[in-house]
């Protein structure tokens, strides 16, 4: 299952490059009038899409994994990841809803 993260390698080579490119400022809120050269926006569009491409990988190569490793069918494995995935949201909030009414 922790295969299934080793594309994130390459988006720390996408942050290295978008750390050159923006320095500083890439750690900041963008105001309305940051000046933000055309490259910079293709260089940010273009990462990010990056990314995205890196995290739908990623999420194959987990529910293929985890197919392989409890001997399920694809589908039955995105069913079982969907519904622990909201298991652990509605634990969540209950737990923070707890928290919540006691302060």
């Amino acid at each position: 299952m922790a295969w299934s993260l080793l594309p994130l390698l390459w988006t720390v080579l996408l942050w290295i490059i978008l750390i050159i490119s923006f320095r500083v400022a890439l750690f900041q809120n963008f105001p309305e009038n940051f000046p933000i050269g055309h490259t910079q926006e293709l260089l940010l569009f273009g990462s990010l899409m990056a990314k995205l491409v890196v995290a739908i990988w990623c999420f194959v190569i987990f529910t293929n994994a985890f197919a392989e490793v409890q001997q399920f069918s694809v589908i039955r494995a995105i069913i079982n990841i969907v519904f622990s995935a909201v298991s652990v949201i509605i634990v969540s909030i209950f737990f923070w809803w707890g928290i919540y009414l006691i302060l």
